[in-house]
């Protein structure tokens, strides 16, 4: 919040330790820099097709993190939501949303913070499970879901507690009534 209301300005000039406070996500290895906005770090780049993700970090305390290759298409299954790729990724891989709340904390960021997450070409794609037949279409009917915000308030919260309701909405959109990839007690059983 404090992005947007004050004149808040981080001076990035000194940032040995600021690659590893917010890497791309779902990476092991990354390389960095200083741009207009702030500091980058990207990861995974394929012969000139891009980096797979990457984080930017803007010097007003913004946190924007991309991934990509979480549509996949097959020949025999069609055009899939890898939803349990992404959610693993995004609550308990070391470069995760926890480790942005946590190098949030570090830099002195003062809650409340919004995150979003928007999923973008996934128009068509259906999230494949093991539980339902293979032959049900429950394809997702746009090609960008813009998800509401959560609103974070404390940065020592759980990272499956503040995108759980992010990730039941994306299984909404698929037909689905929430993710399966976490049992009631909001542990990782990834069985989709």
């Amino acid at each position: 919040v404090s992005s947007f209301r004050s004149r808040q300005r981080f001076d990035l000039s000194d940032r040995q330790h600021q690659p590893s406070l917010f890497p791309p996500l779902n990476a092991t290895s990354w390389d960095d820099r200083l741009n207009l906005d702030g500091t980058v770090s990207y990861s995974g780049r394929d012969e000139g097709d891009g980096f797979r993700s990457y984080t930017q970090f803007f010097h007003n305390g913004i946190v924007e993190g991309v991934q990509t290759e979480i549509v996949a298409e097959t020949e025999d299954r069609g055009k899939l939501l890898l939803a349990g790729h992404y959610e693993y990724g995004l609550t308990y891989r070391p470069a995760s949303m926890t480790r942005y709340m946590k190098g949030l904390r570090e830099l002195g960021v003062e809650p409340p913070i919004w995150c979003f997450i928007s999923l973008v070409g996934v128009k068509g794609a259906r999230i494949p499970t093991s539980g339902y037949f293979s032959d049900e279409r429950r394809d997702i009917d746009r090609d960008v879901l813009l998800l509401p915000e959560t609103i974070i308030d404390d940065l020592d919260r759980d990272a499956l507690d503040v995108l759980r309701p992010s990730f039941d909405l994306v299984w909404n959109a698929s037909g689905y009534s929430g993710t399966s990839n976490f049992d009631a007690e909001g542990k990782w059983i990834g069985k989709d």
